[in-house]
């Protein structure tokens, strides 16, 4: 069950929801503080886990990583699992409906639990003090491939990108790829993987960017590699850069395969003139030999990709933010052609404002995707809502496969000037929809919020 002060916040949320959701859970922390999800997932039996933070109320403790599972129909709590001065980024469920859960526990760490009791059936934990395991992925066999960064300890700050492979039945180590770090920058890391059908791993993130012509200094680059399944083999590396360098050159945020087995990747590169540009990518499987780049533009500089899928016709859809004069960022959603990028359609979506307070937050954006069963988008992030600076809606829409239009779209908020938005999104096999990510609600702060849409409820957008 749901604590009182859940159950207060989420009858807060309620009232300024845009329409009645099948149903919400709002986590708020016994001291009221930041609460997060971060990632969601429908298990085999159509029940939902969510995972993210919480306010740790242990002395000295930042946030607690936190793991819950939600009766799929009705929203109630089957079982809880905290790591406590930890953070959960991703998570998986295997055809037994166990879970596995990568983020960050003294370390970069992956935790397999059981999937009827969130009991810990194993952990395995980087010996480094820092970093995090940013995804986590399952092979055809059960065992599991996570990916992120570790920290170095000379210096401290610095971050590697690391990837490994862990027996499924007991978290052993069947290999680990760990690349140098760049002693420079500490910002170095992989965040999204992906397994193709040969079993090899192909994953995206960001390493340190060799010195050239246009490019002096020691910079960060949007980086995607294959990995030998068998081995941890780097089988090739292909650096995706702009035309213009920076501390900040680039990174991959996201990465899938098409029906060739190609790799598609999407994050940003860093250009004169447009900054961080939304970057999408495909390479070739064997090679990782460039076939085609498309950069999404706004009016203004700055933008990022942060989520991606590939349709049932081999199309590339990519979701982020892109800036545009007077607005800053921009709730942003692209098709493109699979066999060449050419973009078939794009959709920028804008809040009850249409013009961004100075300071708006980052939260404005589109922050994850997933396609349903007749290849319609859902998208789900933050739009600004205009009530104060920075305030934010948590966002979830419904974009139409062919044209790009909004079906429909549904706004929560918390408190009236309060910031919040979805962060990940996941698909019942009937089409309903669950999103996940936070709402700021008078008295709680920040809170851990899953909503679940029924989408044959649903009216078309207003």
């Amino acid at each position: 069950m749901l604590s009182a002060a859940a159950q207060i916040a989420c009858l807060g949320l309620l009232l300024r929801a845009s329409s009645a959701p099948a149903w919400i859970v709002s986590i708020d922390d016994a001291g009221h503080g930041t609460d997060a999800a971060s990632a969601v997932i429908m298990d085999p039996s159509g029940d939902v886990v969510a995972a993210g933070y919480t306010h740790s109320p242990n002395p000295g403790g930042d946030f607690d990583g936190f793991v819950v599972k939600l009766s799929g129909s009705t929203g109630a709590e089957i079982w809880r699992h905290v790591f406590p001065g930890g953070a959960i980024s991703a998570v998986k469920a295997d055809a037994r409906g166990d879970v596995i859960a990568g983020g960050s526990y003294q370390g970069a760490a992956v935790f397999r639990l059981l999937g009827t009791t969130g009991t810990e059936m194993w952990r395995y934990v980087l010996p480094e003090a820092g970093g995090s395991m940013n995804a986590v992925a399952l092979d055809a066999g059960g065992d599991v491939i996570a990916v992120g960064a570790t920290s170095s300890h000379l210096p401290a700050l610095n971050h590697s990108f690391v990837a490994v492979r862990l027996a499924g039945t007991d978290g052993s180590e069947r290999w680990r790829r760990q690349l140098p770090p760049s002693q420079v920058y500490p910002f170095d890391g992989a965040s999204a993987v992906t397994v193709d059908l040969n079993g090899d791993v192909d994953v995206a993130g960001r390493t340190l960017r060799s010195r050239s012509a246009n490019c002096t200094h020691p910079s960060e680059e949007f980086t995607i590699l294959k990995l030998a399944g068998l081995t941890g083999q780097i089988l090739w590396r292909r650096a995706i850069r702009g035309n213009a360098c920076g501390a900040s050159g680039g990174a991959g945020n996201t990465v899938a395969l098409d029906h060739a087995g190609n790799v598609v990747a999407a994050g940003f590169t860093v250009n004169t003139g447009t900054g961080s540009t939304f970057t999408v990518v495909k390479v070739a499987a064997a090679t990782g030999r460039e076939l085609w780049r498309k950069t999404v533009l706004g009016t203004a500089p700055n933008g990022r990709a942060h989520a991606l899928a590939i349709d049932r016709y081999g199309d590339v859809i990519a979701a982020g933010s892109v800036g545009n004069a007077g607005r800053g960022q921009d709730f942003t959603v692209v098709k493109l052609a699979g066999s060449t990028g050419v973009r078939r359609w794009r959709r920028i979506v804008l809040g009850k404002t249409r013009y961004a307070h100075p300071g708006t937050a980052v939260a404005v954006r589109a922050s994850a995707l997933a396609l349903d069963t007749a290849g319609d988008v859902i998208a789900v992030g933050g739009l600004r809502n205009g009530e104060s600076v920075g305030s934010t809606d948590f966002a979830v829409m419904k974009i139409a496969r062919a044209s790009g239009r909004v079906l429909w779209r549904r706004l929560f908020s918390g408190a009236p000037t309060g910031e919040s938005a979805a962060s990940a999104v996941a698909i019942s096999p009937v089409g309903d929809v669950v999103a996940a990510g936070f709402v700021e609600n008078l008295g709680s702060s920040f809170d851990f919020t899953v909503i679940h849409l029924a989408v044959a409820a649903e009216e078309p957008a207003p």
